[in-house]
Parts: C-alpha cells; sequence; structure tokens
C-alpha cells in the first residue's frame, strides 16, 4: 500500500519547504507520484506555527515571514486523502562560524600528483553537545548569455588526509563531527588543485546539521575518495 514520502529541511536562514510525494513499488520503474493537495504543518512543542502552500509538483513553502529559530525541536506533519499521516521531527542546531580562513601553496602533492593549494580555518567547538558539521569549498563562476551575466557556485572537490573528515556530502563537502575534539578549538585544512586558485574567488562554507540529517546525506549519497 503505497505510504507518503515527506522530505524537508530547514534553516534559520530560509521559510519553511518540503516536498511531498507517494511511494511506489520497488519493480515500479517510474518517478515518484507528486503530492499536490496535501497538508502540511509546522509544529513548534505541539503548537502550529505555520502552514505550507504547495507551490509547483509537490513543492510547499511557507508563505508567512516566519522562519526557523536555532534551539527550536519542531515537527513538520503531512497528511493527504487516502494516505497515513507521516511526521518528521528535528532539532535546528547552533550555527558555528569560521575562524582564520587561510589559502596558501603546498608543498604537498595532489592526488593527481599536482603541486596543490592548501585551504584551512579553524572552529571553536561549543562543549557539553554534539555537534554535526559539513564543510564545502566553492568558486562563484559566470556564465553569459548576452546581455545578461549570470553567477552560480561551482563546487570544488577537496583532498583529504584528516581522519575526522567521514563522508562525502553532495559531492563538494566534507562531513565530520566533534567526537574527538567535543569543546575545543580545532584547525582543519584540505587541499586542492593550484588550478582551483587561478580561475577566481575561493569561498569556504561550514553549516552545522543534525545526526538526522548527517545520517540521511550519508544513506542517500554513497562515500566516495574525494579526489
Amino acid at each position: 500500500m503505497p505510504v507518503l514520502v515527506l522530505n524537508s529541511s530547514f534553516t534559520p536562514d530560509s521559510v519553511w519547504q518540503a516536498r511531498l510525494t507517494s511511494s511506489i513499488s520497488i519493480q515500479d520503474t517510474g518517478g515518484f507520484p507528486e503530492i499536490t493537495d496535501g497538508l502540511i504543518l509546522i509544529e513548534d512543542n505541539g503548537v502550529v506555527v505555520d502552514t505550507l502552500t504547495h507551490m509547483h509538483k509537490g513543492t510547499y513553502r511557507g508563505l508567512s515571514p516566519r522562519r526557523p529559530e536555532v534551539g527550536h525541536n519542531y515537527t513538520v506533519r503531512a497528511s493527504a486523502n487516502g494516505y497515513e499521516t507521516v511526521t518528521g521531527t528535528d532539532l535546528v542546531p547552533t550555527p558555528v562560524q569560521i575562524l582564520t580562513p587561510a589559502i596558501q601553496d603546498s608543498a604537498e602533492a595532489g592526488p593527481f600528483e599536482d603541486w596543490s593549494a592548501e585551504v584551512s580555518f579553524s572552529i571553536d567547538d561549543p562543549g557539553n553537545e554534539n555537534n554535526y558539521y559539513i564543510a564545502y569549498i566553492y568558486r562563484m563562476d559566470t556564465f553569459i548569455s548576452f546581455p545578461d551575466t549570470f553567477y552560480y557556485p561551482n563546487p570544488i572537490w577537496p583532498s583529504i588526509s584528516d581522519p575526522i573528515f567521514e563522508f562525502d556530502a553532495n559531492s563538494n563537502g566534507v562531513m565530520f563531527t566533534d567526537a574527538s575534539f567535543n569543546g575545543q578549538t580545532r584547525n582543519l585544512r584540505m587541499l586542492i588543485s593550484d588550478y582551483e586558485t587561478e580561475n577566481g574567488v575561493l569561498y569556504i562554507g561550514l553549516s552545522t546539521c543534525t545526526e538526522h540529517y548527517l545520517s540521511l546525506i550519508h544513506i542517500s549519497e554513497p562515500t566516495r575518495p574525494l579526489y
């Protein structure tokens, strides 16, 4: 019997969004049917704080200016005619700032034996709690379609040797936890090709996430060497 499939991730810098589809048989080679007439509620400690509106092809969005707040546990509740209600609950983690970002030439050879650049930064990890991170590097590239110019982030695959980097996240970032440095300052480093430093400005990003989200990405994105 088909069941609802609810996907939603939320951050303090964006309004609520979710996608609602129906499951399919393992023998079915088609896509997941989109649910366009569902009801998706956002609850904070049992109180409904937002109702999402269907926008397009099973995608729902909050129309109010309210956004998720750090430290709050939210439940996303979805229902539709002919299906059992499904829910998911997670916490909005505390953001952690990047400290002392730097990039410099490295004498260490890269994975393809080319000269590499070392990207490094530090974080002050909050103590007395388990924290989960995604670090990523990207270059802002341009695409010109006269007379317009478009800018888009181009992810850069790093080479890593630090044992705390465990997972490949969406082919452009690395995931890690604070299990080995809880409550301490930790310096992090990754290698990238010199070619990347010659073709635009590089950006270093750090996202905090929850254990649930990290586990989901690890399952959905096969682990592979970062070269």
